[in-house]
């Protein structure tokens, strides 16, 4: 619940003390009871609380989201690059039209792959697997550097879509 905490390590300590899949259990259940609270914190109190949690640049990257037309296939993207800000994703889609069912399936199937690695770190090095952790840790890191590097033009990519979508939308209403 609190946006200014890594996930990661949790998962790791999951994947050693539960092993691969009851971590992955244990962690998924954990992010959808904290999505649920900020969803509903954020759904409650808004702006306000928002402005007082984030800085107004940071917020203003993820304001698209608000009235994006496909707003359930953006979320689940987001939620599925490594490196996204996702607990600060479920304050700004708090305050968006999408209802919380939709979005706990979403955002859960969407963490899957990188809660499921970090548990296995954790399940492997439990087993004294060195090098199996080594490799899968190595392969998440490339896919997070890959994700925060090119965070911001997806994010680009995802504002022209909503810009062309609404477009077209007001297009239809003129015709």
């Amino acid at each position: 619940m609190i946006a200014f905490i890594p996930g990661e390590p949790v998962e790791i300590l999951a994947g050693v003390l539960y092993g691969g899949f009851g971590g992955l259990f244990l962690c998924l259940v954990g992010c959808m009871i904290a999505s649920f609270g900020v969803f509903m914190l954020s759904k409650r109190f808004g702006a306000p609380l928002m402005a007082k949690l984030f800085k107004k640049s940071k917020l203003d990257e993820f304001a698209f989201l608000k009235d994006a037309k496909k707003l359930e296939t953006i979320v689940f993207i987001l939620f599925l690059i490594p490196g996204t800000p996702k607990d600060m994703l479920t304050y700004v889609v708090g305050t968006s039209p999408m209802k919380i069912t939709q979005f706990l399936v979403l955002a859960t199937f969407a963490r899957i792959p990188s809660v499921i690695s970090s548990t296995f770190i954790g399940s492997t090095i439990r087993q004294g697997e060195w090098e199996i952790a080594a490799l899968i840790f190595a392969l998440t890191a490339v896919l997070g550097v890959v994700g925060i590097k090119h965070q911001e033009r997806m994010i680009d990519f995802y504002k022209k879509i909503g810009r062309r979508m609404k477009g077209a939308e007001h297009e239809e209403e003129n015709l």
